[in-house]
C-alpha cells in the first residue's frame, strides 16, 4: 500500500495576484473512500476563500459521480467562474491518481529517474489524466508562475534529493528573488511503500534572512533613562517595545499550539490511512480489487463511428464486429498496431464473427464468409435459426440455438468439410438460451439464464459459477490462460474463476457495466474490454 509524503510552496500576495496549496483528507469514510486525498494549486487575482469553497462543493458533493469526471468537473466549473484563475489538482483514491488542470497550470512525474509532463492546461479550458502511482513515484502540481522562475532541469536535480525538504529549499531559493511571487505556488507529492506519517512542510516564498533578524528590523532602539535616586525605568517607548515583543510570544505560543492541534490531526488521519490500507489488504488478500480500467483504443479513430457488438481474439490479434455499421477491425494487442479488416460496403450482412489465426470469419444470412481481400463464402447455410460462431484449431463451429446442436466443421488446405455433430447422441442440453460460448479445448456455453454449460468430448460436464457471479453477460476463455473471465455488467465487475468453476479473483469498477463483451490475454496481464466505441484495459493482479 502507498502513502504520501508532500511539501508545498506559496508565493508572499501581492497587489494584483495570490496562491494557494489546498491539502484535505476527508474525515467521513463515504468520502475518503469515494473522493479520497485531495491537493490543489491555485493562483487568481483576488483572494477568496470562496475559491476551496467552490472547489469543494464540485468535487466532493455528489459522490456518485467517478471521481476522474468528478474532478475535471470541479476544476473546469471552478475556472470559468473566477476571472484568470490557474488550478491544478489531484485525487489519490484507493490506489489510483487522478488529475486535472486549468488556465495554464502544470502536472509533471518523476519516474524511474525520467521527468514527464502528465498534464499542461491552457486558458479557460480543463483538461485531466489518471493512473497507477508506483512506490518512490513523485508529482509536482505548479501554476505557470512557478515554471516561468523554475526550469525543467531544476525541477529533476531537486526532486532527486534525498527529501522532500531539501526539494522544497532548493525551488526556495531559486525563486525568493523575485520581487513579485503571489502568482507562485506549487504542491510536491511523493509516494512512498509503508504506513508512516506523511511528511508535510510549507515553506513561504520569502528571502532567506534569520527569522530574529527579520523581527529585529521592526524592533526600535532600546533606551535606558536614569534618575535620582538610580533606579532604572524604561521609557514610554521601550514600554511600546516590550508590548510588541509580547505580542511577538504571544504569536509563538499560538503557533505553538496549533502545531499540538496539527499533530494530533495527523495522528488521526495516520490512523484513518491505517483503516483504509487494512481493508484494502484484506480485499486483495481475497481477490478483490477496485480498479479504474484505462483507454486502450478509441475505435472511433481507425473508422468513423464505428460500435462494436462482438469482439473475437487469435493469440496476439484481437478482432472487433460493428453488426450494423458492417465492419471489422483488426488490433495487436501487444503493439496496439491496428487497421480496418473490413470497411463499409464490403460485408453484406455482419451477425457473428470469430478469427484463427490470420483468419477472419464473419457470419451472414446465408452461411459463414471468409475476409480476405474480398470477401469468400466458407461454409454455406446448413443449419436452422440463430447461431453462435467459432474458430478453434483450425476448425469452425456452430451452435444453433433452435436445434440445441453444435456443429464442427472440420479445416483443411482445401477448405471446410460437411458438418459433424459435435455433442455426443446422449447429450441432449437445453442451448435455446447461448448468449456467449468459449474454446480452451472443452467448449463452455453461457445462457440467458446465467449458467454455463461445459462440455468435453462431446459430453456435458459438472460446472457452475461461483457466487460472486451476479448475472453474467459474456465468457472469456482459451487454451492459453488458465483461468475464466466471466463479465457481470449488473455487478461491475469482471470476475475471474478457474476452469472447475472455483472463484479465482474479481475486478470491480463501475465502468464495467459499460461493456458488451470481453477478452483476457495471461500473457500479456491483460483484460480487455469492450465498450461499444472504445477498447479499455484493466491491468491483471491476480497472477503477482
Amino acid at each position: 500500500m502507498l502513502t504520501l509524503a508532500s511539501s508545498k510552496l506559496t508565493g508572499i500576495p501581492g497587489a494584483n495576484s495570490w496562491s494557494q496549496v489546498h491539502d484535505f483528507l476527508p474525515e467521513d469514510d463515504q468520502k475518503l473512500k469515494s473522493r479520497g486525498h485531495l491537493f490543489a494549486v491555485i493562483t487568481a487575482k483576488e483572494l477568496g476563500r470562496e475559491i476551496l469553497t467552490r472547489l469543494h462543493e464540485e468535487y466532493f458533493g455528489d459522490t456518485t459521480i467517478k471521481p476522474f469526471n468528478a474532478l475535471k468537473l470541479a476544476v473546469e466549473k471552478v475556472g470559468n467562474e473566477f476571472p484568470d484563475i490557474e488550478i491544478s489538482a489531484i485525487s489519490f483514491v484507493e490506489g489510483i491518481i487522478y488529475s486535472a488542470a486549468f488556465g495554464g497550470s502544470k502536472v509533471l512525474i518523476l519516474r524511474d529517474g525520467a521527468l514527464a509532463t502528465i498534464l499542461a492546461s491552457k486558458a479557460n479550458m480543463a483538461i485531466s489524466a489518471s493512473g497507477f502511482p508506483k512506490a518512490i513515484d513523485i508529482i509536482l502540481l505548479g501554476t505557470s508562475g512557478f515554471f516561468e522562475k523554475v526550469s525543467e532541469i531544476e525541477i529533476k536535480s531537486a526532486l532527486e534529493t534525498s527529501s522532500l525538504t531539501n526539494a522544497a529549499e532548493i525551488f526556495n531559493g531559486i525563486i525568493y528573488k523575485s520581487e513579485e511571487s503571489g502568482n507562485i505556488a506549487a504542491v510536491i507529492i511523493k509516494f512512498e511503500e509503508g504506513t508512516s506519517i506523511p511528511e508535510t512542510i510549507s515553506i513561504p516564498v520569502v528571502a532567506k534572512v534569520p527569522f530574529f533578524e527579520k523581527i529585529k528590523k521592526f524592533l526600535p532602539e532600546r533606551r535606558i533613562y536614569i534618575k535620582p535616586p538610580i533606579n532604572f525605568e524604561t521609557s514610554p517607548q521601550s514600554k511600546k517595545t516590550t508590548l510588541f515583543v509580547g505580542v511577538i510570544l504571544l504569536v509563538i505560543l499560538t503557533v505553538s499550539i496549533t502545531f499540538g492541534v496539527r499533530q494530533k490531526n495527523v495522528k488521526e488521519k495516520e490512523n484513518q490511512i491505517a483503516q483504509v490500507e487494512e481493508k484494502a489488504r484484506e480485499l486483495e488478500a481475497s481477490g478483490h480489487f477496485n480498479i479504474s480500467p484505462e483507454l486502450f483504443l478509441d475505435l472511433t479513430l481507425l473508422s468513423s463511428g464505428f460500435k462494436g457488438d462482438t469482439i473475437s481474439t487469435s493469440g496476439n490479434d484481437l478482432f472487433v464486429l460493428d453488426k450494423n455499421g458492417k465492419r471489422v477491425v483488426g488490433i495487436e494487442i501487444s503493439t496496439k498496431k491496428s487497421k480496418v479488416v473490413a470497411g463499409a460496403g464490403k460485408l453484406e450482412e455482419a451477425l457473428g464473427l470469430a478469427s484463427y489465426e490470420d483468419r477472419v470469419f464473419v457470419l451472414g444470412s446465408s452461411g459463414v464468409n471468409e475476409v480476405k481481400e474480398n470477401v469468400e463464402s466458407v461454409i454455406e447455410k446448413d443449419w436452422g435459426g440463430e447461431v453462435l460462431i467459432h474458430a478453434f484449431a483450425g476448425n469452425l463451429y456452430v451452435l444453433d440455438k433452435s436445434t440445441s446442436l453444435i456443429y464442427r466443421f472440420s479445416g483443411s488446405d482445401e477448405g471446410f468439410g460437411d458438418k459433424q455433430d459435435w455433442l455426443s447422441a446422449s447429450t441432449k442440453p437445453d442451448l435455446s438460451g447461448a448468449k456467449s460460448w468459449t474454446f480452451d479445448g472443452a467448449i463452455y456455453v453461457l445462457t440467458t439464464s446465467g449458467k454455463v454449460v461445459k462440455f468435453s468430448g462431446g459430453s456435458s460436464q459438472n460446472f457452475s459459477l461461483p457466487a460472486e457471479v451476479s448475472s453474467a453477460d459474456a465468457i472469456f476463455g482459451n487454451d492459453e490462460n488458465e483461468f475464466l473471465y466471466v463479465l457481470d455488467r449488473m455487478g461491475k465487475k469482471v470476475v475471474v474463476v478457474s476452469k472447475n468453476g472455483a472463484f479465482k479473483a474479481q475486478y470491480s469498477s463501475d465502468k464495467i457495466s459499460e461493456a458488451v463483451g470481453l477478452m483476457a490475454s495471461e500473457k500479456e496481464g491483460k483484460i480487455i474490454l469492450l465498450t461499444g466505441e472504445k477498447l479499455l484495459i484493466i491491468e491483471m493482479r491476480q497472477l503477482n
